[in-house]
């Protein structure tokens, strides 16, 4: 079986894309990773330096954007791409983020060709639209997700709207790798908890601010990239640490005593499956978080590794019974992560694939009978 993903972004080595394409390696799927690179970083690949990423049966195919507004030019690359590596005797699966690129390859490529549109949020909050541009935004994706073959999601509220408009839409939640996740932790022995963010001005400010007065005693350790107002006032036990690497990480988060998921409420955040449910939970402690709905899909499911709340008072009390808790009998959080492996993930994305062609099949049988 043939899988090519289309990546919208450049190749990152820690990117969720690029450890769900890694995952696909311990199957039987002749894997594709079509991913466009700038001019510095084609040039690299074209030296050589990129090399080390084309692992086993994993191939990494580059091609040169020169600019997003060259649309044409980038469909008819990946047009190439896809028809040069496909298999003409069987179904050769695409799969990518872009609607666009769905609903164009859709239109070219013939039906032995499956299409999958992964959403994995609320794309229309992206890019600072206005909210008429958000509205044509919406039903341009809905009228896409009607073409493609599938439909994966990332949250169950993604899931329940793509389900209208397309039955062969499947539930499949962001996941950790296997290796990610620690085997032993040690009990903290400081009064620490943390959160991470790929913005820091993406936290709920005056929540965590709340917060951490109710917690004095406590250390609030910030992790991510520090896109704060220049000289806003903070409490002292506020610590900002600002981006760590990936694999730093650990020597951070094996000091908290819980991870913080502090989401405001607005639209993007109403539809989101966040990953540090899971990242946190493969680190081996308890996630905090606002009552988001996707947070209540998780905590029905954890409840022992996901906790709910929405005021400061109510998290601070999570907390402090947590670090009791630990310094007692301390409890093991990593269920969520084991039982959310992108080596999971691809075993459920195999059976997906087995019962549609099952079902393409019996309706083919149908219809020859008639």
């Amino acid at each position: 079986m043939r899988l090519i993903y289309i990546s919208e972004k450049s190749l990152h080595i820690n990117s969720a894309h690029t450890k769900f394409t890694f995952a696909l390696l311990n199957e039987k799927y002749d894997t594709y990773y079509v991913i466009p690179l700038r001019i510095k970083q084609y040039i690299r690949y074209k030296l050589g330096f990129l090399n080390s990423l084309k692992k086993g049966r994993l191939n990494i195919q580059p091609y040169l954007r020169i600019s997003r507004s060259f649309k044409n030019y980038e469909t008819q690359k990946l047009t190439t791409i896809i028809h040069k590596y496909a298999i003409p005797t069987q179904d050769t699966y695409v799969m990518s983020t872009n609607m666009e690129f769905c609903h164009t390859l859709r239109n070219q490529l013939p039906s032995n060709f499956r299409i999958i549109y992964y959403i994995l949020d609320r794309y229309s909050e992206y890019d600072n639209r206005t909210e008429a541009e958000k509205v044509k935004f919406d039903e341009r994706e809905q009228n896409i997700i009607k073409e493609c073959d599938f439909i994966l999601c990332a949250s169950q509220k993604l899931l329940d709207e793509a389900r209208i408009l397309n039955k062969s839409s499947f539930w499949f939640p962001n996941a950790v790798s296997e290796n990610q996740i620690v085997k032993h932790r040690g009990n903290s022995t400081t009064k620490k908890i943390g959160m991470i963010s790929d913005e820091l001005s993406r936290i709920n400010w005056p929540l965590i601010c709340q917060i951490a007065h109710e917690l004095e005693h406590y250390t609030i350790e910030l992790i991510g990239k520090n896109d704060l107002p220049t000289g806003i006032n903070y409490p002292s036990n506020i610590h900002i640490i600002g981006y760590v690497p990936f694999t730093n990480l650990g020597k951070y988060i094996e000091q908290w005593h819980a991870g913080l998921a502090l989401y405001d409420k607005n639209r993007f955040n109403e539809y989101c499956c966040p990953l540090k449910y899971f990242e946190y939970s493969a680190f081996n402690i308890p996630t905090i978080s606002t009552m988001i709905p996707e947070g209540k899909v998780w905590a029905g499911l954890y409840p022992n590794c996901i906790y709910l709340a929405d005021d400061a008072t109510q998290i601070a009390e999570y907390v402090k019974n947590i670090t009791a808790q630990n310094q007692s009998t301390p409890i093991t959080y990593t269920q969520l992560a084991l039982e959310n492996t992108w080596e999971l993930r691809i075993e459920q994305l195999h059976k997906i694939f087995q019962s549609t062609s099952n079902t393409k099949l019996d309706q083919q049988k149908s219809a020859e009978v008639k």
